[in-house]
């Protein structure tokens, strides 16, 4: 998503330079002049930090996905979805989907965007359902995320046959206010005791944050010696860890509940077992009584 024009400057020489852009989204287009060994050295570091960044949300995706299969789990399956879409997402914006997956389709850079973003959302929605427990702490959370996981696979489908830029102003407010209700939710339910939403809530307030910060900068109401990108893709990366350990703690308190119902199972077979025993013993006891009684009772009559 860097685009370099080689030029070669004289001492002396003055320079015009003619730039025509035309796009139906947003453009970033800061002019930098570097030298061949600044921008090697700012290439490297870039590559670096989006390899790493991708490289841990396909693992953690391909991590939870194996999970999924074996388990047999509706968490680790919408999980895997949403970490999937996000790292979809932070391909697409660091260049390096349209660079490997879609070299030869430059509009699908421009809709994929539009198209990912909602899906996403909608396996957000489907994982916070299972991952705060909605069914069993809050029903009206759970019809309020139902219905918007519902409008956001809807908006997967009709995005890419909407204006451009009404799709992504449409985009940019469903994504502000399901991040904004579904932190909130977290909030109550960390607030009412809920032991998984502490961590849930932390992951969202960070990518708020992140998202925030991306946003003024690219408003130029702060200026950080940093890509624009970068506080909202550590937000996402931080997000998705956080929701890794959610999810280990759901499993982990899965797991324990299990482990006590089988306790409880073993416990109540044992002392069946004992009742049982219990009673053939003092069946055996009442039948040598009654028999001894016979006995007695014939050598009275003999």
């Amino acid at each position: 998503n860097i685009f370099l024009y080689p030029v070669n400057f004289e001492p002396g020489d003055t320079h015009t330079f003619y730039l025509k852009i035309d796009s139906k989204g947003s453009i970033s287009l800061p002019l930098v002049l570097w030298s061949s060994n600044d921008l090697t050295r700012l290439t490297e570091t870039k590559n670096l930090f989006s390899g790493m960044q991708i490289g841990l949300l396909l693992a953690i995706c391909l991590f939870s996905l194996f999970i999924a299969f074996e388990s047999a789990s509706y968490s680790y399956s919408y999980y895997s979805g949403y970490v999937l879409g996000l790292t979809l997402l932070t391909a697409t914006m660091y260049g390096v989907s349209f660079r490997y997956l879609w070299p030869q389709w430059p509009i699908m850079q421009q809709y994929i965007f539009i198209i990912i973003t909602p899906l996403t959302l909608g396996f957000s929605l489907m994982f916070t359902e299972k991952a705060l427990q909605l069914k069993y702490h809050n029903l009206k959370m759970l019809r309020i995320c139902r219905v918007m996981a519902v409008i956001c696979f809807g908006l997967t489908v009709v995005m890419p046959f909407i204006n451009y830029s009404f799709a992504l102003y449409l985009l940019a407010f469903v994504v502000l206010t399901i991040s904004t209700i579904l932190m909130a939710f977290s909030l109550i339910q960390a607030f009412g005791g809920q032991r998984n939403a502490p961590l849930y809530a932390i992951g969202r307030i960070c990518f708020m944050a992140g998202c925030i910060i991306t946003g003024l900068i690219y408003l130029g109401l702060i200026t950080l010696k940093i890509s624009p990108l970068i506080p909202v893709m550590v937000g996402i990366t931080f997000e998705v860890i956080t929701m890794a350990a959610v999810l280990a703690l759901r499993y982990s308190d899965e797991r324990k509940a299990k482990f006590e119902i089988q306790q409880q199972t073993l416990e109540q077979a044992e002392r069946l077992r004992e009742i049982r025993e219990e009673a053939l013993q003092n069946e055996a006891e009442n039948s040598e009584k009654l028999e001894q009684m016979v006995q007695e009772r014939t050598l009275e009559l003999e």
